[in-house]
């Protein structure tokens, strides 16, 4: 329906008239035969980040059709067009802010309920990670107790990597529910995790490096699909939920302390802070995107983490 309204609004723009329902089917049907008779190449889609000819683009899912390509020697707005990356949008995607310049990644202090600097470089570190288009990704872990603001990072964090309108889900029910959701989003994220079981555990492991599933076609007997992603993730808990070994080698844990009462803030406060902050600190880690790119082929590393 969505596609069709697409249609109708073009074809109100050129004409001044609404088609009636049957020419749009028509259209609908003649161009979803165009990729069985053509013999034009197939491309690739992406969800919201991508990396083409060295480049990192992000898909801004604004309606301008914008995004942020992200080279050695900086950052610039970009427009949609006919050439790749070529970007899917599914339902409950938001967009992100148009960036700014001028900001520092310390910025995103103020608004991070830590105790140490070295937890700062942690959140910051998978920050970066999580907007690499490559992966593999290591999943961050909020621990604390009621009041440690858990679900408010969270939340903020993924405002900056993939913002969306299912914020705080609970965990999938299997392992397939876990790759769909993968394949229609960049970023998952889970509040008040408890305990995940070894399956699960085993799948959220796999997510992180390129993981795939086979799995029997609905209403089939004999027909597969496979699913196929890699992706960041991000859960909050209170009690320490992480028990697998494979697990807690792909993770990074962040303790966060509870809150004083005499130093809570009012929650809209908080946000429209947030808001005002956020293209500023969307910059500065675009500028360390930047950087990283730039200084890639110049690390040394004495010992390597699993992947």
């Amino acid at each position: 329906l969505e596609f069709e309204g697409h249609i109708a609004r073009l074809v109100y723009e050129m004409t001044g008239e609404l088609p009636c329902r049957g020419e749009v089917k028509h259209v609908r049907d003649q161009i979803a035969m165009i990729p069985f008779i053509s013999r034009s190449e197939k491309r690739e889609v992406f969800v919201r980040y991508a990396r083409d000819d060295g480049a990192i683009y992000i898909d801004l899912a604004n309606s301008a059709g914008q995004a942020v390509r992200i080279i050695r020697d900086g950052w610039e707005i970009v427009r949609h067009g006919l050439h790749p990356p070529h970007f899917v949008r599914y339902p409950g995607m938001k967009s992100l802010p148009v960036p700014v310049r001028g900001g520092s990644i310390r910025d995103l202090e103020p608004f991070l309920n830590i105790r140490k600097e070295a937890d700062f470089v942690l959140i910051a570190g998978w920050l970066l990670g999580a907007t690499n288009p490559d992966g593999p990704f290591p999943m961050l872990i909020l621990n604390g107790s009621q009041g440690s603001a858990k679900s408010t990072t969270l939340k903020m964090l993924r405002s900056v990597v993939d913002p969306s309108e299912a914020v705080l889900s609970d965990l999938p029910a299997s392992q397939r529910d876990l790759f769909i959701s993968a394949m229609r989003s960049w970023l998952l994220s889970f509040d008040n995790v408890s305990g995940i079981k070894r399956r699960m555990s085993d799948s959220f492991c796999r997510l992180t490096n390129e993981g795939a599933i086979r799995t029997r076609m609905l209403y089939t007997n004999n027909q597969e699909i496979i699913l196929k992603a890699k992706r960041p993730v991000i859960f909050n808990g209170i009690t320490h939920f992480a028990e697998q070994n494979d697990f807690i080698d792909r993770s990074v844990f962040v303790d966060l302390p509870t809150i004083p009462e005499s130093s809570r803030k009012v929650e809209k406060e908080i946000w429209e802070e947030w808001e005002k902050a956020r293209p500023a600190i969307l910059g500065a880690l675009y500028d360390a995107l930047s950087a990283a790119l730039r200084n890639f082929d110049h690390v040394k590393s004495s010992s390597l983490p699993r992947t």
